[in-house]
Parts: structure tokens; C-alpha cells; sequence
């Protein structure tokens, strides 16, 4: 009689069918990860330490430590929601410009002037259209509470800032007006994948 195999056994018969790994596969998932980790590292460092002193290896891992260093200081770049992240920002794209160099300057440009403009007008920006938004918010509610009642005269519905539709209102503001900035940034951080 044939004995049923389990998932388990199935699975290692199927491994051990598989070809070993290449010495480059090999390299790639020893020093991605650990270029990984030594990004992050340098990332929680305030220290005005270069990205390369810590890139102290065998040259054939280089690529791979590098390639994973780069995906973590990619991925540090965002909107400057506070001064933490701004500041992580800056360490990010000091390492990436002495990672890959000239080709970058361009881009962190870029991405400077985009979190200039974030630091600068969105907040204000919020401000006003929410102020805009509240009139006709009110009105709105307004007109909907006397239908429902009935009434034709005034309907006090309280606070506006205090209704639920308000905040969902306010929500739904707060992401389309952030929506130009994080799409550029995202732009940038595909453009720093591409010099790769």
C-alpha cells in the first residue's frame, strides 16, 4: 500500500529537486539584508558620518550591501510631516548622494523644493479650505435636517466641527490636498531606484 505523503514531505521532495544557489545568490541574501540593517543604523545615527564608512566589505558583496542600503535611504524620503521626519529625510539623500553622486543632486533638488513648498503653504492651505468648507458643509446639513423634520424655519444642528460628516469632510480634504506632494515625492523615489 502507498503511504500518503504530507504537505511537508511533498514540499522537501520538491526541494531537494531545486538546483543549489549560485554563489551571487548567495551574496545577495547575506548582504542585501545586512545592508539593510546598517542603513538603518545610519539612519538613527545623527552623526555626520558618511553612508561609505560603514561600507567596509569584500568587493563582491558591495553591490548587494549597497543595493540594500539604497532601498532602505529610498524609502526615507518622504513629505516632512514633522521635524523628525524632515530630518531623517536630509540623512537619507546626504547618504544616497554619496552613494551613487552627481546624477542625484538634481533629484534632491527637487525634493528639497517640494518639502520647501509642503513646509510652507500646505498647512495653510488646510486652514483655508477648511474654513471654506464649513459654510457649506453647515448649509448642507442644515438644508438635510429640515427636510427630514420638516421644518421651514432655522434647525440648529449644533457644532459643526463636532459632526461626523464634518470630519470624514475634513479627512477627505486633508488627503486630496496632501495627494500633489506624496505623488512627487513617490516620482523622486522611482527616479533614485532608476540611477541604480
Amino acid at each position: 500500500m502507498n503511504k500518503i505523503k504530507s504537505a511537508f514531505e511533498k514540499a522537501m521532495e520538491k526541494a531537494d529537486q531545486l538546483p543549489p544557489p549560485t554563489n551571487e545568490e548567495r551574496l545577495q541574501w547575506k548582504w542585501t539584508p545586512e545592508g539593510k540593517r546598517l542603513a538603518g543604523l545610519f539612519l538613527a545615527s545623527r552623526e555626520g558620518a558618511s553612508i561609505k564608512d560603514i561600507i567596509e566589505v569584500e568587493e563582491l558583496a558591495k553591490p548587494y550591501l549597497t543595493k540594500g542600503i539604497i532601498g532602505i535611504l529610498v524609502e526615507a524620503i518622504r513629505v516632512p510631516e514633522n521635524e523628525s521626519t524632515l530630518q531623517t529625510g536630509e540623512r537619507a539623500l546626504n547618504g544616497l548622494i554619496d552613494l551613487i553622486g552627481e546624477p542625484l543632486k538634481e533629484i534632491s533638488d527637487r525634493v528639497h523644493y517640494v518639502w520647501n513648498q509642503y513646509l510652507q503653504f500646505y498647512h495653510k492651505q488646510v486652514e483655508e479650505a477648511i474654513e471654506q468648507m464649513k459654510p457649506m458643509l453647515q448649509e448642507q446639513l442644515e438644508h438635510l435636517a429640515q427636510e427630514r423634520t420638516g421644518t421651514q424655519g432655522p434647525v440648529d444642528i449644533g457644532p459643526i466641527e463636532a459632526r461626523p460628516e464634518y470630519q470624514a469632510q475634513r479627512i477627505k480634504l486633508l488627503i486630496k490636498m496632501r495627494e500633489p506632494y506624496e505623488n512627487h515625492i513617490s516620482d523622486f523615489r522611482t527616479q533614485i531606484r532608476e540611477l541604480i
